[in-house]
């Protein structure tokens, strides 16, 4: 065995030496570090078969809760950049890989080229990184695992391919990835039958990548983007951060998705308004605003200076809109700003808010207007007829119905 490795190697490198006449442009140790580069190169080489995750942009990600999805099961014959650290095909890498590896055999630089066309989709795209293996993910925090045949784990940050973590939890092979979806995790079952349980703790993953990587971009990408513990001071101080450096768009983003809605305060809105609005530019409030309509629901607070804001423009419409496609929170304070232009609108807010108004002395009220509306649409003119009526209003508690007599004319009440 150890004649027929000498002989491997000592046929190894001269066929390095007569592709690339290395000898006659580099000195011993160079020639000794590139056989070493081409013969990593070549060692990771590996066959691939599953399904990759295509991540889903947030402009084209119509279903809530969906981050990304499958593509086609799949097979692929690739060279990897790194075995160790990115153990997986990556389309910008493979273009490189190629211009040394069909110096070393064009039969399988054109078998490599062939597999990654077969990826191609009928839009003529490729995905650019190939995750093939035994994988699971984690959806609340955007992270993905991937776990290979011989017991690696490797968890990836899914918008920034960052590693965040890698370890061997099994000396034996797995063969088997259920996922755990109740704790948001996925099992692992080896060869010899032990069952193995992957996932992360919410309460330390952030301040784990924090002192590990130190990566501040991603410490606070993470912790928006999961709704983690652990970044608060990280997260207020990079709101202050942009916000002194005008990037008011980007400081509205992160205060929308801050962490435990840290951001979300009646401080945070006064910030906005105290920005000067710099002539033909948005102004920073309804930047902030929007972002919140775009990515959410305004608290009960943030919809209040919404509406103020619209209020005070006489656009009475997009209020109807807005409560239409439940984005604002409802309250009463919303309900007494409301009134002062439409008292029905106000009254849909108050009801919706679980609260009476102090204009409006009670729900029935509400069902005596809607009874003297009902006498004026529902009398024949000149019919002198006197009759009951009751009228049961959905989406109001119930109460104590009121019956009004209907005559030829409408009532005063």
């Amino acid at each position: 065995m150890s004649n027929e490795l000498k002989y491997k190697e000592q046929a190894f490198d001269e066929k390095i030496e007569k592709i690339f006449n290395l000898a006659e442009k580099v000195d011993s140790e160079s020639i000794s570090v590139g056989n070493a580069a081409v013969g990593s190169l070549l060692g990771g080489i590996g066959y691939f078969y599953g399904q990759s995750k295509i991540a889903l942009s947030r402009t084209l990600n119509f279903r809530k809760h969906v981050d990304y999805v499958s593509y086609w099961p799949a097979e692929l014959y690739t060279a990897v950049p790194s075995r160790s650290f990115f153990p997986r095909g990556f389309l910008w890498d493979e273009g490189f890989h190629q211009f040394l590896i069909w110096r070393w055999d064009i039969h399988i630089s054109l078998d490599i080229i062939g597999h990654w066309l077969d990826m191609m989709n009928i839009d003529g795209w490729i995905p650019r990184r190939q995750i093939r293996e035994i994988e699971a993910s984690f959806k609340a925090a955007n992270l993905i695992y991937v776990i290979t045949k011989l017991g690696l784990l490797f968890v990836y940050d899914l918008e920034t391919a960052t590693a965040v973590y890698r370890n061997r939890i099994s000396p034996d092979p797995i063969f088997l990835t259920p996922e755990a979806t109740s704790v948001g995790g996925f099992y692992a079952i080896n060869r010899r039958g032990q069952v193995l349980l992957a996932t992360v703790n919410e309460q330390t993953i952030v301040n784990f990548v924090s002192g590990q990587l130190n990566n501040l971009e991603l410490v606070v990408s993470l912790a928006k983007r999961g709704n983690l513990p652990g970044a608060e001071k990280l997260v207020v101080e990079r709101f202050h951060e942009l916000f002194a450096q005008t990037k008011y768009k980007e400081a509205a983003e992160l205060a929308s998705q801050s962490p435990q809605g840290i951001l979300r305060t009646p401080d945070t809105v006064a910030k906005f308004q105290s920005v000067p609005v710099q002539a033909g530019q948005t102004p920073p409030l309804l930047q902030y605003f929007g972002t919140l309509l775009t990515r959410g629901k305004p608290n009960a607070f943030e919809s209040l200076e919404l509406s103020r804001l619209v209020v005070n423009q006489n656009k009475k419409n997009l209020l109807e809109n807005w409560l239409a496609e439940d984005k604002l929170e409802c309250s009463e304070e919303l309900g007494d700003l409301v009134k002062t232009v439409d008292n029905d609108l106000a009254l849909k807010i108050y009801i919706k808010a679980r609260a009476n108004s102090n204009g409006f002395t009670s729900k029935q009220e509400h069902e005596q207007r809607l009874l003297q509306q009902h006498c004026r649409t529902n009398t024949r003119p000149n019919a002198n007829l006197t009759r009951p009526v009751k009228l049961s209003l959905s989406g109001i508690e119930a109460g104590p119905q009121i019956i009004l007599q209907c005559k030829d004319s409408p009532t005063k009440l």
